[in-house]
Order: structure tokens, then sequence, then C-alpha cells
């Protein structure tokens, strides 16, 4: 897939295919360069590109609000 296909709607494991492996790596980058936590239950709610990108927003709003 090539990045110019990847979409907000984009699902990161059937669209994407991400698997298990590289998805325990992406949240831990993820974790990471935002300073957030992210369960492996929210990650599996969120597996759009928009959806991953809303949780991360919320997870560093409430980091900021601490």
């Amino acid at each position: 897939m090539e990045s110019e296909d990847i979409h907000d709607n984009s699902h990161i494991v059937n669209d994407i295919g991400v698997e298990s492996a590289d998805m325990i790596n992406l949240l831990y980058h993820i974790e990471t360069e935002f300073n957030i936590e992210i369960s492996n239950e929210e990650a599996n709610k969120n597996l759009t590109i928009q959806k991953m990108s809303t949780l991360i927003k919320e997870k560093m709003s409430l980091n900021s609000a601490k």
C-alpha cells in the first residue's frame, strides 16, 4: 500500500496490513512519542487512522490537564 492510499477511514489492520507484532511496535512508538498510554482494549476499539488520531489527541489532552 502506498502512503497516498491511506486515508482517515483506513483500517490499520485490514486496509494497511499491520500485524500483531507491528501493532505492538506501533503502539510503543506512539506512547513514547506522545507520552501517553494506550491499552490493548483501547487500541482494538480504535483501528482506523481517524479513531486512533482522536484517541491520541484525547490522551494528550488528559495528560496536559494533570
